[in-house]
């Protein structure tokens, strides 16, 4: 059997052979999440997804690497028509799917660049 530890988390082989359903847009510092949102440093947002981009080969203008999301935002619901359910990390998106990301504020623009290269727009209030 794997191993579980709990500063890592669940063993990927784990969580697929018993079917575990990890939260959330993939593994997250939850520690480092309640920190900021007791110190009031983030902030939900809504963004639509709008499918996958386009790869045309070009890591970035760069030529680096995308970057990872890291712990920049975490992606928390998708609304899906009239039907709002947990993000978690096997669910298939769908374009017009809508997220409740919450956001660390001090790195709002590198989120929203990460977001943005994933097929996301921001979702403006109605």
């Amino acid at each position: 059997m794997a191993a579980i530890d709990p500063e890592a988390g669940l063993a990927p082989e784990l969580v697929g052979r018993e079917q575990v359903v990890v939260l959330f847009d993939g593994p997250h510092d939850v520690e480092r999440w309640d920190v900021r949102s007791r110190h009031d440093e983030l902030e939900v947002e809504y963004w639509r997804y709008g499918g996958e981009p386009e790869q045309d080969g070009s890591a970035d203008e760069g030529g680096k690497p995308a970057p990872k999301a890291g712990e920049r935002f975490v992606i928390l619901s998708i609304q899906r028509g009239k039907k709002v359910m947990p993000m978690h990390a096997g669910l298939s998106l769908e374009v017009g799917d809508v997220a409740a990301v919450a956001v660390h504020r001090e790195e709002r623009e590198s989120a929203e660049g990460i977001l943005a290269a994933q097929g996301w727009a921001p979702e403006r209030p109605a």
